[in-house]
């Protein structure tokens, strides 16, 4: 459900959480990538992202945003 997004140099999104904000149906997930631009895979930075789901409740993909 969340993948690189290389044309951008987004690299290395991983180790993620995925959390509920209070007394709602909205959810985000949080996760490290290699920093943007030129991403050394040393440096990192936290990236948070809504996550949207289908009407059978799938996970739809994250896209990963700048």
């Amino acid at each position: 459900m969340l993948q690189k997004r290389l044309e951008a140099g987004i690299r290395g999104t991983g180790h993620h959480s995925v959390v509920r904000a209070p007394n709602s149906d909205t959810w985000h997930i949080a996760y490290h990538r290699f920093a943007v631009p030129a991403g050394n895979g040393t440096n990192r930075e936290t990236a948070i992202d809504r996550m949207e789901f289908n009407a059978d409740g799938a996970i739809r993909p994250v896209v990963p945003t700048l």
